[in-house]
């Protein structure tokens, strides 16, 4: 695991493989809150034109 601050090659990798479905998960909401962020922008537009 950890050693004087050094956290060894497979403990870094095992860590980043249980993070990265969380992350992906994240990146997902993100780009669905982006996209309808988008739309609402374009809906704002549309009405002051």
């Amino acid at each position: 695991m950890e050693q004087n601050g050094i956290v060894d090659e497979q403990s870094a990798i095992e860590f980043m493989n249980r993070i990265e479905p969380q992350i992906r998960e994240w990146e997902q909401q993100w780009k669905k809150l982006s996209d309808r962020h988008q739309q609402e922008i374009a809906a704002f537009r549309v009405e002051i034109a």
